[in-house]
Formats: structure tokens, sequence, C-alpha cells
């Protein structure tokens, strides 16, 4: 069954390439028709002349407008508010339409067989996107991200299989670049981005960033909330206006654990999460409540 079901392919792609090298043929009898001295002495210069001429007019006139309208769809996408990687992904789209379009027309009007090229790379596309399927739901995984807005330059996200906070440097074709807490570049398929869970703190004015402390079981809670409220309070990265969260997240044999949460901006929201610990373990010192530390009892029988 699969040899019969080949058959019918491999009949029409010799037909496609029969049609192609006649194409060849007739273009090649016909550059040598152009060469020969005959052709000159027979043919109307005027007229030879003309058809390159129109020719090249059609070509220089189309790539004007072709660079006028990318200015057009430039300022247009600008204006709409389209991100810097979406209006790049327009362009390059454009640019190769416009210019094989171009390209097309201008070869007919000087007399080539266009037909031929078409088909050839009509076929080398189908041949490449079979080639590079991975690379082209890369490319696909690029286009939506950008469509949908899910990130842009400069936003900060935490994606599902990394641990840091990463910032959106530049969105590309195939991946997207973004720089952690340590200044390190970061590199990830777009494929990735689009199958995973993305928290984007650069969504919302705000983010609450989350600490937890350790007290000792025997010290007053109440007092202890007092404290990291005051603290809190006074630090004036903590946004005002908005509620607090401090309350009693477990308990561990010798601690109660607090946990804080506090709204910041998120440029703010890893350099709150140690500054905030290190002002509250500090201030709880000072009144007296000091870190548990974890107790051992060994007996010996």
């Amino acid at each position: 069954m699969m040899i019969q079901g080949a058959e019918p392919d491999m009949e029409g792609n010799l037909e496609h390439l029969t049609e192609l090298s006649e194409d060849i043929k007739d273009s090649t009898d016909k550059l040598l028709e152009i060469t020969s001295d005959s052709f000159w002495s027979q043919s109307n210069l005027i007229n030879v002349g003309a058809s390159l001429l129109k020719g090249i007019l059609i070509f220089v006139v189309g790539y004007l407008l072709i660079r006028y309208a990318l200015k057009l769809i430039n300022h247009i996408l600008k204006k709409g508010g389209a991100t810097k990687s979406a209006i790049y992904y327009i362009e390059i789209i454009f640019k190769f339409l416009g210019y094989f379009f171009v390209i097309v027309i201008a070869a007919n009007t000087m007399g080539f067989q266009t037909n031929s090229l078409i088909t050839l790379v009509a076929s080398l596309g189908l041949s490449i996107a079979l080639a590079l399927r991975g690379s082209l739901t890369a490319l696909a995984s690029g286009i939506m991200i950008v469509l949908t807005r899910l990130i842009k330059a400069g936003d900060r996200v935490f994606i599902e299989g990394t641990e840091d906070l990463l910032v959106v440097e530049e969105i590309r074709l195939f991946n997207t670049i973004f720089k952690n807490r340590k200044n390190i570049t970061v590199v990830l398929p777009n494929e990735k981005i689009m199958q995973n869970k993305v928290e984007n703190l650069s969504k919302t004015e705000y983010v609450y960033t989350d600490v937890k402390i350790g007290i000792p079981l025997k010290d007053d809670i109440e007092k202890a909330r007092q404290i990291i409220k005051t603290c809190l309070d006074n630090n004036d990265r903590v946004l005002k206006g908005h509620d607090y969260i401090i309350g009693v997240s477990g308990t561990s044999d010798s601690c109660i654990d607090i946990l804080v949460s506090a709204p910041v901006v998120p440029e703010d929201y890893i350099i709150m999460q140690l500054e905030l610990r290190e002002v509250i373990m500090n201030k709880l010192k000072e009144n007296g409540i000091m870190k548990p530390v974890l107790q051992r009892e060994i007996r010996l029988l």
C-alpha cells in the first residue's frame, strides 16, 4: 500500500521536474538567441531597450513604494501602541512579500518566464518547512508572544522551570533574551515560554513580596506583629494605601513562622525581600525577640 500511495507523488514530482527543465531550456535558448549576432541584426533594439527600461523602472518604483509603505506601517503601528517586536515581525513579512512580487513583475515585464520560479520557490518553501518544523514552532510561538503581548521588553517575569526573576531584554524570531538578577544573559526558546507558566509581575502596578520570619514559641505573637507593622510603615519602598498581610503561616518544634507580605512596585520585588527580612529581624532583636535556635536533646543510655 505504501508503494501504491507513493507512485502518484513520484509522477507529480516528475511532471514538475519536466516542466521546470522545459522552462530552463526555453530560457537558455532565449539567452543564446539574445547573444547571437543575428538577433541584434534582426530585432528592434528600441523594443528590447524599452522592455529592459520598463522592468528596471518597475523595480525602482516598487522599491520606493515598499520603503514608503514600511515607514507608514511603522508609524501606524507605533501610534497604535504596538511593541517593537511586533513591528519587527510585520516589517520582515512585508519586506519579503513586497520584494518578491516586485521582482516577479519586473522579470515578467522584461520577458522572463517566472512561472517555474514561483513553483520552485513554493516547493523550496514546503521542503524547508518540513525540515525545520522545530524552528517553525519556535517562530510561531514568537509571533504568538508578540500578538498576545504575553511579555514585552522590560517586563519582570517568573517562567516555570527557571528559578530567578528574569527581565525581558529582546523578543527575537526564535528565542527571547532575558537578564537575571546576577546580570547574566539567559536565552530561552519561544516555544518553552508558550508551553510553561509565566508570572508577569509588570502587568500590575504593584505586587506583594513575601518574607518569612521565625520567632520562639514562648514569645508574644501580637507584640511581634506590631513591631513588624511598624517596620513596614516606616519603609519608603512599601506602598501605602494597601493592606499588609502579617500572620502565622506555620509552627515547628522550636519556632512560630510568621508570613509578612507587603505591597511593592515590581522593580523592588527581590530587593525588598532581602531588605525587609534584615530590618524586621534587627527590630525584633532590639525588642527582645530573638531568632529561635534549633535545639536537639541527646540522651546517653
